[in-house]
């Protein structure tokens, strides 16, 4: 479709229907009102980005077990852009996208559970490849990082594909190479660094437990973060 309001409310809505495939594929050129984690709105150019959202059936995977549903979508994406980005980049915790210190793309997952077991889930992606110009100053996009211009089509399609072959890693129980490649590529990994919670601190990001909260060692003592619970500060919001 040219235009939506948001590719994954376009795919909810299919959902509530009934009638989808694993793996139906919702794009848009444009999404008027993108949605990201935190209720963050997604900006978007016009024919500039990839923007769109895929429905799956992991009724195979136990609730227990759904923060894999993000790690495995997120290292679909990082498999996508490593060969024109060879260093700096990095999932942050949960599922975004970034290279250093700058945002490339963020993943939205919703999930639909019906009684103990996952019905559906809604994979939203907003990957910025073309656009130069941000409102934010810590967004970047493909093209601004490789100077050059990419085919969108031809990106979706390796995008896809390697969405489909983490998909069957996860269908299989690849769970701990699953992991283990995501920890590899996780933001901050093992690095000291500055956090806000209920108050400031200095930490490290140790893991991610089976549930999907954030792991931190603070002063030898291991926390555990939910997503509104913690913020990432760099060196100048530290005061």
């Amino acid at each position: 479709m040219p235009i939506c309001h948001s590719t994954n409310d376009v795919a909810i809505e299919i959902v509530e229907n009934g009638d989808y495939l694993d793996g139906t594929l919702v794009i848009a050129d444009t999404q008027l009102k993108g949605r990201g984690q935190r209720g963050n709105n997604w900006e978007s150019e016009k024919k500039k980005n990839l923007t769109f959202s895929v429905i799956i059936k992991p009724g195979f995977l136990p609730l227990s077990h759904q923060f894999l549903l993000n790690i495995f979508t997120s290292l679909a994406v990082v498999d996508t852009l490593t060969p024109y980005v060879t260093s700096g980049l990095k999932i942050k915790w949960p599922n975004d996208i970034y290279h250093e210190n700058q945002k490339m793309g963020g993943i939205l997952i919703e999930n639909t559970v019906k009684g103990t077991q996952l019905y559906a889930t809604v994979i939203g992606i907003g990957l910025n490849i073309n656009q130069l110009d941000f409102k934010v100053d810590n967004a970047t996009s493909l093209s601004s990082i490789c100077e050059r211009f990419f085919d969108l089509q031809q990106l979706l399609k390796a995008l896809v594909l390697n969405m489909e072959k983490r998909y069957f890693q996860l269908k299989n129980e690849k769970y701990d190479m699953l992991r283990h490649d995501y920890m590899k590529s996780l933001f901050w990994y093992n690095q000291l660094r500055w956090f806000k919670a209920d108050r400031v601190f200095q930490g490290k990001i140790i893991g991610v437990d089976e549930s999907g909260k954030l792991q931190l060692m603070e002063n030898l003592q291991t926390r555990s973060y939910d997503l509104k619970e913690i913020t990432y500060l760099i060196e100048e919001d530290v005061v």
